[in-house]
């Protein structure tokens, strides 16, 4: 018997196959798991003297979210990236790589890890530059998360001359990194937090290394994650390469067969679908960052194929209801069809099915007897939310990560009445103001040729330190 949580007087929305949803409901927790859910009444006289109770009057009860694909560390590019176009990668991501510092990774990543939080997402797939660092910002935050390390291989400098070329002693930096990543991880984190196997995209990754990756993935039983289907620029490339596309490639060489998380995939083809279909790979549709791209994943198209899609956010977005809004909203526009999904299935997406392209969804994405306890209650009696009639309905389209009041991982509240318990919220602000605002200075001496494009200079950088403030 561990700590016991009695969750009562919620509208209990269960995340589960059948839909269940319990208008006055109570979930009891033992520990870190949900060993009784019902109507509060029934709960509650049969677990009357619980360590802890939470009243949930006037709240959504409801699943933590499970984000199938993040970046916490690129909350630095938040206001820089979204008018460079649909490829800051190579013009701004790759570049600004080596000008940042594993500390001060660390502190991006603990501010995007704490957005999430807020906002009631209690899982992700962190695919992170400097995992290794990164990891541990994760297990101090509470979370609970897949981490992958994003191995690149392309020279940098070539690239940003327009040309694609691999360097091979970034190759087996990259696939050594890879290997000891996976080899040490018992030693440095808790269960919450597992390892995975990550390219960042053909367009950076020989293929040389995407083999490496695959092979060790596959020794070690870890899954694999990259980005892909981005565009005709990337089958370009790929063709040009290896006289192939870029998902006959991944497959040809055996990259898939681990149990790809495929992120993005709006630019596929009817034979991409049945290559991802043939391999059980899942999607991680990211509909907010890839609409402000110019994208839209053909979402319908790929589940009519039987192409699982989940759920993801990618870089310096956090607010997980934007996600979930425009998971139906981007589909909508796409196919022209005012009718397409409803808000059940952008909340699954958002829960058991972004659980289950991680591999975790007999542990977590359901409010169930025997699953793990991360849940979040949102406060929906507020302006922009009232009237509830479709509980459901209302976290989709109107709530926001503002509302989300407690959250529980494993049992234990990582966020208390609209406090979150272990990081210093303010210091997180401050710190990744004043380092985020000392990297665009550094980008800028080292390449000025940019700020045109970008429309900026550092003299517009606002002195926020000592006023940015937390919700």
């Amino acid at each position: 018997m561990g700590t016991t949580t009695l969750i009562k007087s919620g509208v209990v929305v269960c995340g589960d196959e059948a839909g269940t949803v319990i208008t006055d409901g109570a979930v009891f927790v033992d520990g870190n798991r949900i060993v009784d859910v019902g109507d509060t009444v029934g709960v509650t006289d049969r677990h009357p003297a619980p360590d802890r109770v939470l009243d949930a009057s006037g709240k959504i009860v409801a699943p933590g979210f499970v984000s199938s694909h993040n970046h916490l560390a690129f909350v630095l590019f938040r206001g820089m990236a979204e008018d460079v176009g649909a490829t800051p990668t190579p013009t701004m991501f790759l570049p600004m790589r080596a000008l940042i510092s594993t500390e001060e990774r660390i502190v991006f990543a603990r501010l995007g890890a704490v957005e999430l939080l807020r906002g009631g997402v209690t899982t992700i797939l962190a695919m992170e530059e400097d995992a290794a660092a990164i990891a541990p910002v994760i297990v101090e935050c509470g979370m609970r998360a897949r981490v992958a390390l994003m191995t690149n291989d392309v020279e940098v400098s070539s690239l940003m001359q327009g040309k694609t070329m691999f360097d091979p002693d970034l190759t087996q930096h990259a696939l050594r990194q890879s290997e000891e990543f996976i080899g040490r991880w018992p030693g440095f984190t808790s269960e919450r937090v597992s390892a995975m196997i990550g390219a960042n995209m053909i367009l950076s990754c020989s293929e040389t290394l995407l083999r490496g990756l695959g092979d060790i993935a596959y020794r070690h039983g870890v899954g694999v994650t990259c980005h892909v289907g981005l565009g005709a620029y990337e089958v370009e490339l790929s063709h040009a390469l290896y006289g192939k596309g870029p998902f006959e490639l991944l497959r040809d060489i055996g990259f898939f067969e681990s149990g790809c998380v495929a992120a993005h995939c709006h630019h596929v083809t009817d034979n991409d679908l049945a290559i991802l279909r043939k391999a059980g790979a899942t999607v991680a549709h990211c509909p907010v960052l890839n609409a402000l791209r110019g994208a839209a994943a053909p979402v319908r198209r790929m589940i009519d194929e039987g192409v699982p899609v989940a759920l993801g956010l990618d870089n310096y977005f956090s607010d997980y209801f934007d996600a979930m809004r425009m998971f139906i909203s981007v589909a909508r526009m796409r196919e022209r069809d005012a009718t397409l999904f409803r808000a059940r299935d952008a909340f699954r997406a958002a829960t058991l099915d972004a659980a289950r392209a991680l591999r975790m969804d007999d542990q977590i994405g359901s409010i169930e007897i025997g699953k793990k306890a991360d849940i979040q209650l949102v406060d929906v009696a507020r302006l922009g939310v009232v009237p509830v009639v479709d509980p459901v309905a209302a976290l989709v389209y109107h709530a926001h990560a503002g509302d989300v009041s407690t959250v529980l991982i494993d049992g234990v509240a990582v966020m208390l009445d609209g406090c979150v318990m272990q990081v210093d919220e303010h210091a997180a602000l401050a710190d990744a103001q004043r380092l985020g605002a000392l990297a665009w200075r550094r980008f800028a001496v080292r390449y000025p040729e940019k700020l045109d494009t970008l429309r900026w200079t550092p003299d517009s950088i606002p002195n926020l330190p000592e006023t940015v403030r937390s919700t």
